[in-house]
């Protein structure tokens, strides 16, 4: 009988804890933020395009509303996400994909660029938050890969909701100026948002960041909740089963 019953626990045990390493070992959903971009709405499915009128982390970032050709030097005639009704000015907040010509910026075609500044027309320093909102809870795995477009000097930051979770930081200066960072494994539950922020840092009108390379990789992590359940469950599901195999003999 106990040996029986080890037996049954060792079954169920594969049943349940195969499937579940699966599940969070296997590589998950990469999510890649030029290639996912559009104008249908914002946010943008995970991804979302924000501003700030000032430097403050606060993660109470606004939404850009609007959508028009950028005007000026670089990438001139490109839709992008801005933040004032009418037209898109290279001084003011946008984000957006290169689809004309770099212009007199280093910015390449099919590319994803932010730009801080503030709406209105403002002088003052300004944020532009690319984010990402977490569709579930479990892990992330963070690579970007950034550079200047223009000839200003930017700081930029990678935080979790805000700066009270800043995960990654930095600082450009000039038009051959680059950075780069990896991060992994990082905790996320649902709602979570990852925000790359760039601070204009005085340059206001020659702080545009190009991402030539924005991926996320977010893994779904089961609840410990539901591994239990499926563990206390699952002996009562072997013991029907042999029930009902030992009648299906005897009968």
């Amino acid at each position: 009988m106990v040996q029986s019953t080890l037996l049954m626990l060792m079954r169920c045990s594969v049943l349940v804890l195969v499937p579940y390493c699966t599940a969070t070992c296997d590589a998950g959903i990469i999510y890649n933020a030029t290639t996912d971009f559009g104008f249908g709405s914002n946010p943008n499915g995970v991804w979302s395009y924000h501003y700030s009128n000032d430097t403050l982390r606060d993660g109470a970032y606004e939404l850009f509303t609007e959508v028009d050709p950028l005007v000026g030097g670089a990438a001139g005639g490109s839709l992008v996400w801005h933040a004032d009704p009418g037209v898109a000015t290279a001084q003011r907040p946008f984000a957006g994909v290169n689809t004309t010509s770099p212009g007199v910026s280093s910015w390449q075609v099919n590319e994803l660029a932010i730009h801080p500044g503030q709406s209105g027309g403002g002088g003052g320093a300004g944020l532009a938050i690319l984010s990402w909102t977490s569709p579930f809870t479990g892990t992330a795995n963070v690579d970007f890969s950034l550079a200047m477009g223009l000839s200003g000097d930017v700081l930029w930051f990678f935080e979790q909701n805000d700066s009270t979770n800043t995960l990654a930081s930095g600082s450009m200066s000039g038009f051959s100026d680059s950075d780069a960072f990896s991060l992994t494994n990082i905790s996320v539950n649902i709602g979570d948002r990852l925000n790359f922020v760039v601070d204009s840092n005085g340059s206001v009108g020659s702080d545009l960041v190009r991402l030539s390379n924005a991926t996320i990789e977010a893994n779904a992590v089961p609840e410990p909740s539901s591994l239990l359940l499926t563990l206390v469950a699952c002996p009562f599901v072997l013991l029907r089963r042999s029930r009902n195999r030992k009648s299906h003999v005897e009968n």
